[in-house]
């Protein structure tokens, strides 16, 4: 998955492809991301989430520390109400450096 245009490949967004069961009707499911420190030091980054296509339960934007060459995991309850597609877009900024990655899903929700 290719990252949209960023000021440097220090700071990574990577697209977490989770696979999860199809959750029941109307039942909230994580949609999230991976982000690399590639920097030499440590600082907080500031990451956000613009999701279409499905409903976002959280607060989009979200901040977490991290140590020189660390990686972490952030998370985002999304709820589905319709089949169809969804695209999510993270970006994350730290200090100067930001990166983004941007990607669709197929949505499927089970019959009534």
């Amino acid at each position: 998955m290719p990252s949209l245009p960023t000021t440097s490949r220090k700071i990574e967004a990577v697209w977490l492809e989770t696979v999860a069961p199809v959750p029941p009707r109307e039942e909230p499911f994580l949609a999230g991301v991976v982000i690399d420190n590639q920097l030499p030091q440590a600082g907080t980054a500031e990451v956000s989430i613009v999701a279409e296509g499905i409903e976002l339960l959280d607060a989009p934007m979200q901040r977490v520390a991290l140590a020189a060459g660390e990686a972490k995991e952030l998370t985002w309850a999304v709820k589905a109400h319709k089949p169809g597609s969804a695209k999510f877009r993270f970006s994350v900024q730290l200090g100067q450096e930001t990166d983004a990655v941007e990607s669709s899903v197929p949505i499927w929700l089970p019959p009534l």
